[in-house]
């Protein structure tokens, strides 16, 4: 996407913000959240930013504030070493598939 940011996981801090040429991309992580609270305004204000690319791990916690048309990549492991992306889109975000095959 054009970062040259390091990119790590959001476990502890929540939220990276990484720059891109065109933008921003917020990356978000709610695994050790049972409850989203303020978390979940600066999600909805990252999802209405128009230069900004969302991606949030462990969503389920805020399901009811992703929008209804969106790309989700759900990942299991199938074993010590290997796992499977099962990846859907949204009909009106299904062109960002393209870029995946």
């Amino acid at each position: 996407m054009g970062s040259h940011d390091q990119a790590s996981s959001p476990s502890f801090t929540l939220q990276n913000v990484y720059r891109l040429p065109a933008g921003e991309m917020h990356h978000f992580d709610f695994y050790r959240l049972d409850e989203p609270g303020l978390m979940a305004d600066e999600l909805q204000q990252s999802i209405d930013a128009t230069d900004v690319i969302t991606v949030v791990e462990w969503a389920n916690i805020v399901r009811d504030v992703l929008p209804p048309e969106h790309l989700r990549i759900e990942i299991s492991s199938t074993g010590d070493t290997s796992r499977l992306f099962t990846i859907t889109a949204s009909p009106s975000v299904s062109h960002l598939l393209e870029g995946l095959r």
